[in-house]
């Protein structure tokens, strides 16, 4: 198998919740949602992380590429782990 360009990171983040499409009642919420992404680190600066679920490398054909690509701020970040 051939060496992965890019590493595999399990992500845990905390995420926005809670948008209502009607008025609603004003009361506090103490509940946050915590979400765990696993994927490709296809960029990352001091800023924010860049995962994508596949890639594939560029061909004759094809530039470089990415699905599902989702970038998570690092403020909202409670732990990261790379995946061997």
């Amino acid at each position: 198998m051939k060496q992965l360009k890019y590493k595999i990171e399990i992500v845990e983040w905390v995420d926005s919740f809670g948008c209502t499409s009607t008025w609603s009642e004003i009361k506090p919420i103490s509940t946050i949602l915590i979400c765990q992404t696993v994927g490709f680190v296809i960029s990352e600066n001091e800023d924010v992380i860049s995962i994508a679920n596949s890639v594939a490398e560029e061909t004759d054909n094809t530039v470089e590429q990415a699905n599902g690509i989702m970038t998570i701020p690092k403020a909202c970040i409670k732990h990261r782990k790379t995946v061997r």
